[in-house]
């Protein structure tokens, strides 16, 4: 009987599988490694579920939007913005703007939150946008809810996720850069 330890690469490094020559043994060799493999994927399934029925939510970082809605850089991202539709407004108050914009090629939804804080000096007042990637099941939660999305509501959306900042601060041109998550900023 001939014995030889083999490594297989995308395994567990701690597993040591074992080549057999004989056929019966390969047989069973086959059944223990599917086995394996499939309770590997019935963990991570289970994990998952676990974690979505916890309230957290899962899901890849860059695993949202299209070239066209959701490009690699900042401001083509927000250039990509206008050519969002409308889907659903939530809040539509004068310095604090909450609404649902979806991507027309791929239906990617978009959290839209614009803020403005009023100093009563010069005009320009100081104004924010950010806008988050949000899954179907988020964007139907929201619009289904009676009640104006709170702002710490709105904080818990997307905690892993990219998302697009734009800050135009008073006499300063206005930037472009990724935040992690949704933070709302101050407005009045």
């Amino acid at each position: 009987m001939c014995w030889k330890g083999v490594f297989v690469p995308g395994t567990h490094p701690g597993i040591l599988f074992v080549r057999m020559k004989h056929p019966a043994r390969r047989a069973l060799f086959a059944k223990v490694r599917l086995l394996f493999d499939r309770g590997r994927r019935v963990v991570a399934w289970l994990f998952r579920r676990g974690q979505r029925a916890a309230g957290v939510i899962v899901s890849r970082v860059d695993s949202f939007g299209c070239p066209r809605c959701w490009p690699a850089d900042a401001d083509g991202a927000w250039k990509a913005r206008d050519a969002l539709t409308r889907e659903s407004e939530l809040v539509d108050e004068s310095h604090f703007h909450v609404m649902i914009l979806a991507c027309k090629a791929c239906e990617q939804r978009f959290l839209s939150v614009f803020t403005e804080m009023v100093d009563w000096a010069d005009g320009e007042d100081p104004q924010a946008w950010t806008l988050l990637p949000i899954t179907a099941a988020e964007a139907a939660e929201l619009i289904a809810q009676r009640d104006i999305p709170s702002e710490a509501q709105l904080n818990l959306l997307g905690g892993d996720r990219k998302s697009l900042r734009r800050d135009h601060p008073k006499a300063a041109p206005a930037r472009n850069f990724w935040i992690t998550g949704m933070t709302v900023p101050p407005h009045d």
